[in-house]
């Protein structure tokens, strides 16, 4: 009968710290949920932030090749030209 009350007791020990970590688990878990989701939208926030510095940067090469040098006049000319031809492409789907 001892041996059984000595079992039973070991087996109610397991169970408990078995609890113990379950719930540690859990709490870890829904802890790193959140961090995921924080850091997901600081990704998302930088993300949209590159593209307006990226857009930012490009019409400020553009300005520049207004005003700069024979060769910042030639990047700024191909820009254009390659706009025009994407204009005239979607003109010419519309058009179909």
């Amino acid at each position: 009968m001892a041996q059984s009350d000595s079992l039973s007791q070991s087996v109610l020990k397991q169970m408990d710290t078995l609890l113990e970590r379950y719930q540690f688990a859990v709490v870890e878990s829904e802890r790193l949920a959140s961090l995921v989701a924080e850091t997901e939208s600081r990704l998302a926030q930088m993300t949209a932030d590159v593209l307006a510095l990226e857009a930012e940067n490009e019409r400020l090469r553009l300005a520049q090749g207004i005003n700069g040098a024979p060769e910042e006049r030639a990047v700024l000319k191909a820009k254009i030209n390659e706009w025009v031809r994407e204009i005239n492409t979607c003109l010419a789907r519309l058009n179909a």
